[in-house]
């Protein structure tokens, strides 16, 4: 995952003007759907207003219509009379007031059964209805402390009838001549009608009386407290109140919101399509524009890329002529006049390389030239011809490869020629004492390197390291060249089993603090022409294995 700050040019902009165009969009396209579902829930909170007022005012006319049957029953002359006898036996006042309740019960379909609750726990009920014992819980001195008009939770009929009712309780001081009930009588009289209405039909006209467009949720209070209806937390619903006839009674409708028109999930989809079209677009408009803005930046870069590599070749114009293209021009100026420059200057130090290298390279040791000659010579003198033959060619081969035809590079293969050369002179002086091992990977022999790189370090093996060499044959000794590639790296090792190295010495040879080996210092500045990092160290184990590494960089 890249950084910003590791991005190019075009895609900050894009991002930059992405973030500007996405976060535009998105507090549109929040306004939009809290303006839609402010709208939406507005609108079914009037739905819910209205259908509240259809079911309060169905609602008021059942319960103007039994009040109005109640009032009439009630207040005839005789009904006080017969219901408050105390002379009377109970089953001769259910007798005596059958017509009564009858004619209470028909008042509206919605009445399930009605019965009076008099002083003396007296329950005047109809002939129709069997009492079971749920009828024990409406008696006179349990509910005596009623405040009015009272209406109960939904609960199980009394009768052996199934069904849910709401029980309504009316204190007799509460009815009056009024079409409605619910203004204070002077009655003196304990008594208490109980109507029963049939939750089910209830229900069903409160279902009936909402709207089929919107999901409403019908129910009914008395005094805040639930009476008909299903139990459900209000938290996420609109809710509309209404009043009945019946003081304390209030008919409520709530809505969902959850469950509100399709048509706002329909729009909801359309808004968030619409906004990710104008999103798509967007991107690819800001997409084209940011490379449009950046694309002479690109082409800049690219010069520049392709100049730090050496690989531009003037073929980036400039197209407009803005800033841009000033800049492009100026470039490709600056550019040409630097390349004629470096070329210049890489020219003048091929041809001063070439001349210090071979300046190094052919300092050659006089000495061994002329030991070699005299060597040759007295081979001769002695007429061991064929010897002095092998010597001759040995040395012309030797003085070959040395001169390389005024090459300062050579390779792997040629360099061990003139090394296994010189190795075949020595041995003839030293009578053939030292065992010369060669180890060179395939992949080697054609890689280009400075010549006369491993002549002086054998030569510095056969000086220093068996120097005392007649009083020292106690062991074999052998001087062994290995050479590898390690990806990029050619690593060449000179190891023999001679005295040892003076590692001390030999660093400070190779970093010119030591003017005294000077076959060391020779092929340590020619390496460092080569390659910059190449890396020369040493390994001493006296009479056991001494090693001068080289480790040259191909890639430099």
């Amino acid at each position: 995952m890249k950084n910003y700050s590791d991005l190019k040019l075009h895609q900050k902009i894009s991002i930059v003007m992405a973030t500007i165009f996405l976060s535009l969009a998105i507090i549109l396209t929040s306004i939009s759907l809290m303006m839609f579902t402010s709208f939406y829930e507005k609108e079914a909170t009037d739905i819910a207003t209205q259908w509240a007022r259809v079911s309060e005012r169905n609602i008021s006319q059942i319960w103007s219509n039994i009040s109005e049957r109640v009032l009439k029953t009630v207040v005839k002359g005789d009904f006080v009379t017969k219901i408050t006898n105390t002379k009377l036996s109970e089953l001769q006042k259910r007798v005596d007031l059958q017509d009564s309740i009858e004619n209470i019960n028909s008042s509206s379909s919605f009445i399930y059964s009605s019965f009076f609750l008099t002083n003396n726990n007296e329950i005047i009920y109809s002939f129709n209805d069997i009492p079971t014992d749920e009828l024990g819980n409406f008696t006179f001195d349990k509910l005596k402390n009623i405040d009015g008009i009272t209406v109960l939770k939904e609960c199980n009929s009394p009768f052996k009838r199934d069904g849910l009712v709401i029980p309504i309780l009316i204190p007799y001081k509460q009815i009056d001549s009024s079409p409605y009930l619910g203004i204070t009588s002077d009655r003196d009289v304990n008594l208490i009608l109980v109507i029963l209405l049939n939750s089910t039909l209830l229900k069903n006209e409160l279902y009936e009386s909402t709207s089929k467009e919107v999901f409403l949720n019908p129910r009914l209070f008395f005094n805040g407290e639930l009476i008909l209806g299903p139990e459900f937390d209000i938290g996420d619903m609109l809710v509309v109140r209404n009043e009945c006839s019946i003081e304390g009674l209030e008919v409520e409708i709530s809505v969902n919101r959850s469950e509100l028109t399709p048509m706002k999930s329909i729009l909801f989809i359309w808004v968030i399509s619409l906004t990710f079209i104008l999103i798509l677009i967007g991107v690819i408009l800001i997409r084209l524009t940011a490379l449009r803005l950046t694309a002479p930046f690109s082409r800049i870069t690219r010069m520049m890329r392709e100049m730090k590599d050496s690989s531009y070749h003037f073929d980036v114009k400039p197209e407009n002529s803005d800033e841009s293209g000033l800049l492009i021009a100026g470039l490709n100026d600056m550019y040409k006049e630097l390349s004629d420059t470096m070329q210049r200057i890489k020219e003048e130090e091929e041809q001063k390389y070439k001349y210090l290298s071979q300046m190094l390279t052919e300092q050659i040791n006089p000495h061994f030239t002329y030991n070699t000659l005299e060597m040759i010579n007295m081979e001769i003198a002695s007429g061991n011809y064929l010897s002095a033959s092998d010597m001759v060619s040995a040395f012309s081969l030797f003085l070959r490869h040395s001169l390389n035809h005024g090459e300062y590079l050579i390779t792997v293969s040629n360099e061990l020629l003139q090394v296994e050369n010189y190795m075949k002179i020595m041995n003839y002086r030293l009578n053939g004492v030292i065992e010369f091992r060669v180890n060179v990977l395939d992949d080697c022999s054609d890689i280009l390197i400075p010549k006369s790189i491993l002549q002086p370090l054998v030569e510095n093996s056969i000086k220093h390291g068996f120097d005392n060499l007649n009083s020292s044959m106690l062991f074999n000794p052998f001087i062994e060249v290995s050479i590898k590639k390690e990806e990029d790296v050619l690593i060449i090792s000179v190891v023999d089993n001679g005295i040892g190295i003076d590692i001390e010495k030999a660093n400070a040879s190779i970093s010119g603090d030591d003017n005294k080996q000077v076959g060391l210092a020779n092929i340590s500045k020619r390496l460092k022409m080569f390659d910059k990092d190449c890396i020369i160290s040493f390994y001493s184990i006296p009479y056991f294995s001494n090693e001068v590494k080289i480790e040259i960089h191909l890639n430099n």
